[in-house]
């Protein structure tokens, strides 16, 4: 039986941050940079779970960034990930939830984003600009 309410039906896109955006510099050929708290999200209010959501992109990397994806932390533990890859400017990317256990927030936990790239020697990555949505369930137990 569903619930005739709609609030009970409807996956809504929380923004978490816009214009994320990181630069780095590989010193060799196939080089994974990460820029570590590339962003950082606003405090949750109470215990909330992210369950998926999307990364809008603003900027696509630069031709230096190769593979770039986008690694969703709680704390040091990796519980989402977004691959851009080639993605240009207006197009989204999914948030797949790799570890749903990490995903859950107590009250003040806030996640952070790592930009995560392959590049060529001496190249100058800008790992591109990001608008960030989560889908959130706040949790009262």
């Amino acid at each position: 039986m569903g619930y005739s309410d709609g609030k009970y039906n409807t996956r809504v896109l929380v923004p978490a941050r816009f214009n994320a955006t990181s630069t780095s510099t590989a010193t060799a050929s196939g080089q994974v940079v990460t820029s570590t708290d590339m962003a950082e999200c606003a405090k949750f209010a109470r215990r909330t779970e992210i369950t998926g959501g999307k990364v809008k992109v603003v900027t696509a990397p630069n031709a230096g960034a190769t593979t770039t994806k986008l690694a969703f932390l709680n704390g040091t533990a990796t519980f989402a990930v977004a691959t851009i890859g080639t993605l240009t400017a207006g197009q989204s990317a999914a948030i797949g939830i790799t570890a749903a256990a990490d995903a859950m927030f107590a009250a003040d936990g806030e996640p952070t984003v790592n930009a995560v790239s392959t590049s060529t020697a001496s190249q100058t990555v800008t790992q591109g600009n990001y608008d960030i949505y989560f889908e959130q369930n706040e949790r009262f137990a």
